[in-house]
């Protein structure tokens, strides 16, 4: 009976929320276009996506993006979904406010516009996840109502860099709610070929959206320059995916998969060790160290010898210095997209794990095994540029957007 009405309240919020994003959408900007100043006359930018929630990878995210913006002339604020916002604050320097999440975090994103100019919602797989996930629509629908409610105050509203599912949602309503957000964005750009297809059907009747790379990158370029790397290091990067979004353990299918898994990358890392490499286990999220303590457990427990791992410990204020440990690896092994385009920055050898969208992007472009001089291809445009182009040009301006097929 509680199971049974947790899930009608779920889907309730769901439903509101999809009526929030149309209501957004469908109600006119009333302000005027007036240039809006922070301190000492900047201009003012509010950035809302996964910050606050002790994820290194949408950390960096955040990273490049300030500094576009910053570079630009903008006074930023940081709009967080999660309250670990301490350490994000002192690393950005700029400031970061916890919105939260659900319906009130509405009015607080909304308040935190007040006097912006431009809201982004800026980097990662904000509207990407498992089409049927109550959890996925929950939160799809909040990062779009959050940049729509900004809309209302706001001269212009961003998305940057993100991925967008390409069968969009199991619920109609979901799926409807977020075509007509993307119709109502001035300017998009995506991170993969997936999310471009998807983006520019939606937006057919305006434009189309542009193809850049992960926003993190020129950051992660400039990261990766006087680093010197250690050819027998080996970094691990886990993602405990099957027991998202609370990270406890499931149900007894999906804790016995999870240890699949991972007694089968423990038998890859014997191997490894027993040709000369040293392993190094790394946390990018929060939820990281107990499927590291799995693995290690896991690897011991098949004959591995423990002198031969060393576990990078999980640091609230390691953003920075965890992708410079890692990238010193001369080979990596990553179930996370950033950790993994970080190593191809950094000219390592990458073996991609797990078939998430943005990792199957990133593989389809790059190959399993990589090593030496990657670049994205062609096709992809620089994300600084795009963002810059977007800043400053007028809402009706075509010519900033760069059509890709």
């Amino acid at each position: 009976m509680i199971r049974r009405l947790r899930a009608l309240l779920a889907d309730a919020r769901i439903k509101l929320l999809s009526l929030v994003v149309i209501f957004a959408s469908m109600v006119p900007r009333t302000r005027a276009a007036s240039r809006k100043t922070g301190v000492h006359g900047q201009r003012r930018a509010v950035l809302i996506g996964a910050y606050g929630n002790g994820n290194f990878g949408d950390d960096v995210i955040g990273h490049a993006i300030v500094r576009v913006l910053q570079d630009n002339g903008f006074a930023v604020q940081v709009a967080a979904r999660m309250p670990t916002v301490k350490h994000l604050e002192a690393s950005l320097q700029v400031p970061v406010v916890y919105v939260g999440g659900g319906l009130s975090s509405l009015y607080r994103t909304w308040r935190l516009a007040q006097g912006s100019e431009v809201a982004i919602l800026g980097g990662g797989g904000l509207l990407e996840g498992k089409r049927d996930d109550q959890g996925v629509h929950r939160l799809v629908l909040e990062y779009m109502a959050k940049l729509l409610v900004c809309r209302l105050r706001t001269d212009r509203v961003l998305i940057h860099g993100i991925g967008i599912s390409p069968d969009l949602y199991s619920s109609r309503i979901v799926s409807a709610a977020i075509r007509v957000g993307l119709r109502t964005v001035d300017c998009i750009s995506v991170r993969d070929e997936a999310s471009v297809l998807i983006a520019n059907e939606i937006r057919s009747v305006r434009r189309d959206c542009t193809l850049v790379e992960d926003p993190a990158t020129p950051f992660l370029r400039e990261l990766a320059g006087p680093i010197v790397q250690d050819e027998s290091a080996l970094g691990v990067v886990l993602l405990d995916r099957g027991r998202w979004p609370h990270f406890k353990p499931s149900d007894a299918a999906a804790e016995d998969k999870r240890a699949t898994v991972l007694r089968e990358l423990a038998d890859k890392l014997i191997i490894k060790t027993r040709h000369g490499k040293h392993i190094v286990l790394f946390s990018f999220h929060w939820s990281d160290p107990p499927i590291v303590d799995d693995l290690l457990k896991a690897f011991v427990r098949l004959g591995g010898d423990p002198d031969h791992v060393t576990i990078r410990p999980y640091v609230e204020d390691g953003t920075l210095s965890v992708f410079a440990d890692l990238m010193r690896c001369g080979t990596i092994m990553s179930m996370r997209f950033h950790p993994a385009l970080a190593a191809l920055v950094a000219g390592s050898r990458v073996e991609i794990i797990g078939n998430l969208q943005k990792l199957q992007d990133l593989e389809r472009n790059a190959g399993t095994s990589l090593s030496g001089t990657w670049t994205y291809p062609s096709a992809y445009n620089d994300p600084q540029e795009f963002l810059t182009r977007s800043l400053t040009a007028d809402r009706q301006d075509d010519s900033l957007i760069t059509r890709t097929g």
